[in-house]
């Protein structure tokens, strides 16, 4: 169990260190153009990164198996099949918020990379390139994420930077070169990387302690249910209408998702920051 006081710094620090695993692992995008050089082409010069990365996920399972919570804990933890009743008024504000995300990502997230192939026709040693770059320079923003809740407050932050996404995701749209837009994306990065561990603070410090494991699982559905249904029309939209117009419809609903936080959840922010008119760090 984390004091409330340190859970951003906590969230911080785990997204910290998962940028520094996507750092490592960026460069086996590489490993494609360098399966070139033996003799490998089409899928199986992609298949090496694909057996490297199993293997990495594999060893991230045997490692994540003997983390368990102390048996007190789980003797006053509900079942997490048990429905959140006492949570119920936050998670069905937090669907809305985050369901109306799940259009943005899905039109946004899946097709970053085929984007930047086919838009710039980058390779995709190019493309692993950018996102070390990326990965380097926004490792750090995770470790201010507190600094900023603290000055600034939980929700106040996390609706800025859902706003801040999509005033970078525009012009990336419309760039037209790959750096260019590359580091339009590197400043929406920044934001998203910023605003990811508060969110997931902000929820763990809105809802009982024995109700977070059933919150936990239960308030990204509609995101995942959302985003899994979007990329279909935007796959066609890609393919019949516009490669920039699924970010820019992007960029317009993750506008409406940050207006739509900051109106919601306005005055609801975490115990810690009501009990002493302090932010949480």
């Amino acid at each position: 169990m984390t004091p409330p006081g340190y859970r951003n710094s906590l969230f911080g620090r785990l997204a910290f260190f998962a940028a520094l695993g996507a750092l490592v692992g960026s460069p086996l995008a590489a490993m494609t153009d360098l399966a070139g050089r033996f003799g490998l082409h089409g899928a199986a010069a992609y298949r090496p990164a694909f057996l490297v990365v199993s293997a990495v996920s594999l060893l991230t399972a045997c490692l994540a198996i003997p983390i368990a919570n102390p048996r007190s804990a789980l003797r006053k933890a509900r079942s997490p099949f048990a429905w959140p009743r006492r949570s119920w008024d936050f998670l069905w504000r937090f669907w809305i918020v985050i369901g109306v995300n799940g259009v943005a990502g899905g039109f946004y997230s899946p097709f970053v990379t085929f984007w930047f192939h086919q838009r710039f026709h980058a390779s995709a040693g190019e493309i692993g390139v950018l996102y070390t770059i990326i990965n380097v320079l926004t490792m750090m923003s995770n470790l201010s994420a507190a600094k900023i809740a603290r000055r600034a407050g939980l929700v106040r932050s996390i609706g800025t930077f859902w706003l801040v996404q999509a005033c970078f995701t525009l012009p990336m749209a419309i760039s037209p070169t790959f750096w260019l837009a590359g580091g339009f994306y590197l400043c929406r990065q920044i934001a998203q990387r910023v605003q990811m561990p508060l969110r997931q603070s902000y929820v763990m410090g809105m809802v009982p302690a024995e109700e977070r494991g059933a919150v936990a699982g239960l308030s990204q559905v509609p995101a995942q249910v959302v985003s899994g249904v979007v990329p279909i029309p935007a796959g066609y939209v890609f393919d019949h209408i516009s490669m920039s117009l699924p970010f820019e419809i992007a960029a317009a609903t993750q506008c409406v998702v940050g207006s739509l936080f900051l109106t919601l959840f306005r005055g609801k922010s975490p115990p810690e920051e009501l009990g002493s008119g302090a932010v949480s760090g």
